[in-house]
């Protein structure tokens, strides 16, 4: 994952089978390390990856989005476990991703997932600061 081409830690991506084109089936979801990798990890089949098909996919600053007070004290899988280095700090903060990609009806990223090990790599243009 990129912002302009530059890696772009510390967001959460989430993979959503599309409904509107049949694909059902839990999501799956990941935060950036500092090199903007991630690996996708599916709570409700409690293993890594996602379900094959047509996917839509938000892209989350949690650097911009403080921690939910309902999580405190609950233990959260190793994959899904939130980086906590700015997060923690994130009220008031402005997102570097353009609110469109966190939603979605309006996300642009869209991928036809395929079996067998698969590396999405997305970039995603900055626009004015939201």
């Amino acid at each position: 994952m990129t912002l302009n081409g530059k890696p772009l830690p510390e967001v959460e991506v989430v993979f959503l089978p599309d409904s509107d084109k049949g694909n059902r089936g839990p999501r799956a979801a990941a935060y950036t390390d500092e090199r903007g990798r991630y690996r996708l990890f599916c709570d409700q089949a409690d293993r890594t990856g996602t379900i094959v098909g047509p996917t839509r996919v938000c892209v989350i600053d949690i650097t911009a989005v403080a921690p939910l007070d309902a999580l405190a004290g609950v233990r959260v899988p190793g994959p899904l476990a939130r980086p906590e280095s700015r997060a923690a700090k994130a009220k008031d903060k402005r997102t570097r991703v353009p609110a469109a990609y966190g939603s979605v009806a309006q996300t642009p990223l869209y991928v036809e997932v395929v079996p067998g090990r698969t590396v999405f790599d997305f970039d995603i243009p900055s626009t004015a600061r939201q």
